[in-house]
C-alpha cells in the first residue's frame, strides 16, 4: 500500500471514529475506540488500525447503519466498510441506508 493511500485510510479512518463518538444515536449505547491491529510475533505492525464498538445489550444496530450512512454521504470517495460480531462478517459499501441497516440486523441474530 502505498503512503498517500495509507494516509487516506487512516484519514478515513479518524473521520469515522469521531463520527461515531460524537453521534447521539450511537454514543447513548456504545464505547467508541480505536484500536490497533497486534502483528504476528517476528512481523511488523499494520499501517491500519480499526474503530472498535463495544456495545450495550440494548444498542440497536439500526442506529449503527444510520450513523455509518450518515458519516459515509459526506465522504468523496464511498469507502467499504466491515463490522463483525461473534465471528460473523458484514461488508457494506454502496448500499443504500435501509439494505445497510437490514445487513446489520443479521449480527444481532
Amino acid at each position: 500500500m502505498g503512503r498517500g493511500t495509507r494516509n487516506c485510510c487512516r484519514q478515513a479512518l479518524r473521520s469515522l471514529y469521531l463520527w461515531l463518538r460524537d453521534d447521539p444515536r450511537v454514543r447513548g449505547g456504545a464505547r467508541v475506540e480505536v484500536r490497533a491491529e497486534q502483528p504476528e510475533p517476528g512481523r511488523m505492525g499494520s499501517a491500519l488500525d480499526c474503530v472498535q464498538l463495544v456495545l450495550d445489550s440494548g444498542f440497536q444496530l439500526a442506529n449503527l447503519a444510520v450513523a455509518r450512512a450518515a458519516w459515509r454521504a459526506t465522504r468523496p470517495a464511498r469507502p467499504e466498510i466491515t463490522f463483525e460480531r461473534d465471528g460473523v462478517k458484514v461488508t457494506l459499501s454502496g448500499q443504500d441506508p435501509e439494505t445497510a441497516a437490514r445487513l446489520l440486523a443479521e449480527l444481532e441474530r
